[in-house]
């Protein structure tokens, strides 16, 4: 990212994510409504991603890159991609498994240019301090809109906001499960500049996006998001107190934070758990044995991207599920095996746990900024991983946001290696350089 008109077309790629400015050509309401992809989704960031690549290109073209540069593929996120193409062949409706594998290819362009075009230490404080910005975009919309009652839906110019018919705040992204899953993988690695060696600018803007994530997500009263910030600030939190790398002033802030959101937190339990749910929980129950009983028809190759609410509609319709809610199936790793079988649920989470290990291994580097940054990034994205579990992790905001995060993870890999040569530089005595020479 060599110049000032890619860092902002990036910004709005990236920034645009939650926004939602975009359309779904060829759209399929219906489908779309039991939770499959329902379009070929053309977005602000879709345009932007066109741009990036172009201008990559001619700078190329101008200045060839040596032959020693290594490329970061993503061979996890290019074979699940392909295995999800190849799923059309058992899908009882195609059209879907086409439109999700548009809505993967798009998100792997953004992971593929940030694991490739972050290059330096500015190029990573960039990006994060991004995502920082995104996190206090919708905290604030989310705490600003949350004293109104529901349903209702607001229009900010190209942007809509919306209320639950619950009450919950839902920001721009028009659901509060989306928005507080976004939040939760966001919120560690917006905080992580705090604990790095940024500008003042960059902490203060870790602070803001930091308090007002954490009110905001309670305020969703999304409950799986709660446990994702709770779980990925833990793991950041022990490990960097383990290191030693957390200052003095952190137990002071965490407990700001906590009294902040006790409050919010109260409230969530009272309407979420003590009160009840609405079936919410028990309904996640009957759609998962719905989803292992269409597993068990097809356990290899799978039911076809897109397909879910096709394959198990024909077993909820039977005994004992007829009398059910029915939707797509809550829980991300149960509906990538119902979609695309075995091989596809192995690649995914080959991808999964692939970023969790670079980002790891970042860590244990022991470089202030990248391995604090990694941390924070490997801790959001273990965090969603629990979340996962119960939700479906479906929408465009959520896919391309996780592998956003993960291509950053794959740039910081360049930044690494880079590191390790400085260092094996610095080891080497003059003595060893003579021989060398010598030899």
């Amino acid at each position: 990212m060599s110049t000032i008109v890619q860092r902002i077309v990036l910004a709005i790629a990236i920034l645009e994510i939650p926004l939602q400015i975009d359309t779904y050509l060829l759209y399929h309401e219906s489908d779309a409504e039991l939770g499959a992809i329902g379009g070929v989704n053309v977005s602000l960031m879709t345009i932007a991603l066109v741009l990036l690549y172009a201008m990559w290109l001619v700078e190329a073209a101008l200045r060839p890159q040596p032959r020693s540069q290594r490329v970061l593929w993503g061979i996890p996120l290019l074979t699940y991609i392909a295995i999800v193409g190849l799923s059309a062949v058992a899908a009882e409706n195609r059209m879907l498994t086409f439109f999700e594998v548009t809505l993967l290819t798009q998100a792997y362009l953004l992971f593929f240019y940030l694991a490739n075009r972050i290059r330096t230490r500015s190029d990573l404080t960039f990006v994060v301090s991004l995502l920082a910005v995104s996190v206090a975009i919708q905290s604030f919309i989310i705490v600003g809109t949350s004293w109104m009652i529901g349903p209702r839906e607001l229009s900010l110019g190209l942007v809509r906001v919306a209320i639950h018919g619950d009450g919950r705040p839902t920001g721009t992204l028009l659901s509060p499960v989306l928005a507080g899953s976004f939040l939760a993988l966001l919120i560690v690695p917006a905080g992580s500049l705090l604990f790095a060696p940024v500008s003042k600018r960059a902490k203060a803007l870790s602070l803001v996006a930091t308090v007002a994530g954490a009110f905001a997500i309670v305020l969703t009263q999304t409950r799986g998001a709660i446990i994702t910030m709770t779980a990925a600030s833990t793991v950041f939190g022990l490990s960097m107190f383990l290191r030693g790398w957390l200052p003095k002033w952190t137990p002071a802030a965490a407990m700001l934070i906590a009294v902040l959101v006790a409050l919010p937190l109260m409230h969530v339990f009272t309407q979420r758990i003590q009160d009840g749910d609405g079936g919410s929980a028990v309904a996640r129950v009957h759609l998962s044995k719905i989803a292992l009983e269409a597993i068990g028809a097809h356990p290899l190759l799978g039911s076809g991207a897109g397909n879910c609410h096709l394959a198990t509609n024909k077993i909820a319709s039977g005994s004992p599920y007829r009398a059910e809610w029915f939707y797509t199936v809550h829980c991300k790793y149960l509906l990538v095996w119902v979609e695309t079988g075995l091989l596809g649920l192995l690649a995914f989470l080959a991808f999964l746990f692939s970023t969790i290990f670079q980002g790891w291994k970042t860590w244990r580097i022991g470089d202030r900024l990248l391995s604090t940054i990694a941390l924070a990034l490997v801790a959001g994205i273990a965090g969603q991983m629990i979340h996962m579990g119960v939700d479906v992790f479906n929408s465009r905001q959520q896919v391309q946001m996780l592998w956003c995060c993960a291509g950053v993870v794959a740039g910081i890999v360049h930044l690494r290696e880079t590191v390790a040569m400085e260092q094996e530089t610095e080891n080497t005595t003059p003595s060893q350089l003579v021989t060398g020479y010598a030899a």
